[in-house]
């Protein structure tokens, strides 16, 4: 191989870590989240993915949206809770860096974010009227009573 195939070679193989994105290789495109409730047992739809998963629990997310997550459980109101993307730390290295095409790759994938709050905790609050002792969410309960 002639000195200025190898130069090229070699300037080829310094570059390759400028085009992939840091983020991307360090904490990948989705985030594990953990979600729990007060009282534990409430079943969560997260959308826009329309999964569920019963509190406490965990599901990974993709990082590039937002993640809306509704949590009922029997006698007690629904309550949301939120996921919020935000800048992730990796990303400040290649912004540091300088690695432009690092950073587009980042943002293509979503790695350029992180889902905060995570842990995501919700309290769900007990309705007032409707439920009694032994109904479905109450302490010892397994079917509904009569009204």
């Amino acid at each position: 191989m002639s000195e200025r195939r190898r130069a090229r070679a070699l300037a080829a193989l310094a570059a390759l870590p400028l085009l992939v994105g840091c983020a991307t290789l360090v904490q990948g495109s989705t985030q594990r989240v953990q979600i729990s409730s007060t009282p534990s047992g409430a079943r969560v739809l997260v959308l826009p993915e329309n999964a569920t998963l019963i509190t406490p629990g965990a599901i990974h997310l993709a990082r590039n949206q937002v993640h809306t997550l509704v949590f009922t459980l029997p006698c007690y109101h629904a309550a949301t809770g939120y996921l919020d993307r935000v800048d992730s730390k990796p990303l400040l290295l290649d912004a540091f860096t300088g690695a432009i095409p690092g950073l587009a790759v980042d943002f293509a994938t979503g790695a350029a974010y992180e889902l905060t709050p995570d842990p995501l905790h919700v309290t769900l609050q007990r309705v007032s009227t409707g439920c009694r002792r032994g109904d479905p969410g109450t302490a010892g309960g397994s079917a509904p009573e009569p009204l």
